[in-house]
């Protein structure tokens, strides 16, 4: 195999220039609400506890959105994914996807809040990911991050 065509340059604003294993790009046919346009990511781990991750536009090397597993924070958190989402992720089961929540940093007050409304559901076995809008009344796009769990 040529070592090239497996490796893959991207420019990035928050990280410099990444050299990246091109089967480490994660595809996103739906894009992200907001970002429609942006359909290929990497996940990129930011503490060395595997809390927190950076999703990372391949296209766009200024689009990074902090992520995290919303259940360290939040453990009665629930997705339920529809049929035709969980057949396009290709998860024949709940262990076939990893679920985060992206997170918003407030300077007034200071504070960090989680989208548990539209999670990020990826399926790194087939490479594929997608941001789902839940049906849940009780969870909305700036729930605080309690400061107390892994902080």
């Amino acid at each position: 195999m040529n070592s090239q065509l497996d490796t893959l340059q991207v420019q990035t604003t928050r990280f410099g220039t990444l050299q990246v294993d091109a089967q480490k790009v994660i595809a996103f046919p739906r894009g992200l609400y907001g970002f429609e346009a942006m359909q290929r990511f990497l996940l990129l781990p930011h503490d060395d506890d595997g809390v927190f991750f950076w999703l990372q536009a391949v296209d766009d090397g200024a689009l990074a959105m902090l992520v995290t597993n919303p259940f360290v924070f939040f453990p009665d958190y629930a997705v339920n994914l529809a049929d035709a989402d969980a057949a396009e992720l290709r998860a024949d089961q709940p262990q076939a996807v990893s679920v985060f929540t992206i997170l918003t940093i407030l300077r007034q007050p200071e504070r960090v809040t989680a989208n548990l409304l539209g999670p990020v559901v990826i399926n790194a076995a087939a490479r594929i990911g997608m941001q789902v809008a839940l049906q849940e009344e009780r969870y909305t796009t700036r729930v605080p991050l309690p400061s107390a769990a892994g902080n």
